[in-house]
């Protein structure tokens, strides 16, 4: 009875793995989905997931599908820190021809704080990229990874020094750290302002609506004007 017992509980683990499996592809999958929701709600349900889904998302990362390596680099930024072992693959990324992709990638190596020396040469490197957004968030991640490292570099020099540091509990550095991250903010929003482009075709819309009440209102006076 037991071992019938034991045979099932493992079948059912199977079934439960393959469940899952299929789940963490059939996510992969949807991030590369025409649907902007679509893509989106999965990216969002995968970064939940954590590491363990890091190396799916690499492999997405370098595939052939624009909205799937976009999408996989959007969420592997979502799940940050503990993605570092995809740094090389989204430094490959920096290399994307699409803009977003490489924005994204910006973002997720933004969050390697622990490999901060790894990661702030090819961030250096991206404040060249063509596009303006890119480059913002790469100056941005610098900025933010140099001062998360040397607060790290104090607290370390701290607990050196002051013979009370030993008495705090392990995490306490991670979670100071993580406080700074916090107080220093994300980097800026993408669509928070109006760009060159965008103001110049405000611009031209007024303009061309200025153009269309002049003209009315000089077709209605030279309307009026007419004897006939």
């Amino acid at each position: 009875m037991q071992k019938i017992v034991v045979a099932i509980g493992i079948l059912n683990l199977g079934l439960v793995s393959t469940v899952v499996g299929d789940d963490t592809a059939t996510l992969i999958q949807q991030l590369g989905s025409w649907s902007k929701n679509k893509a989106k709600k999965a990216s969002d349900e995968l970064a939940a997931m954590g590491s363990k889904v890091v190396p799916e998302l690499i492999e997405a990362l370098n595939g052939k599908g624009r909205r799937q390596r976009r999408f996989a680099a959007r969420t592997l930024r979502q799940v940050g820190q503990d993605a570092a072992d995809a740094i090389p693959a989204l430094s490959k990324a920096l290399e994307d021809s699409d803009a977003l992709t490489r924005e994204y990638a910006v973002e997720a190596l933004g969050k390697m704080v622990k490999e901060a020396d790894q990661v702030i040469p090819v961030l250096t490197e991206a404040r060249k990229d063509r596009d303006r957004n890119v480059r913002e968030q790469a100056r941005a991640a610098i900025v933010r990874l140099t001062e998360l490292r040397k607060l790290q570099g104090q607290a370390d020099s701290a607990d050196n020094e002051s013979p009370v540091a030993t008495t705090q509990g392990p995490g306490t550095k991670d979670t100071e750290l993580g406080n700074s991250a916090a107080s220093l903010g994300e980097y800026p929003p993408r669509d928070g302002g109006y760009s060159g482009k965008q103001i110049l075709m405000v611009s031209m819309r007024c303009a061309l609506f200025a153009c269309i009440i002049a003209g009315f209102f000089a077709l209605l006076h030279v309307y009026r004007e007419d004897p006939h």
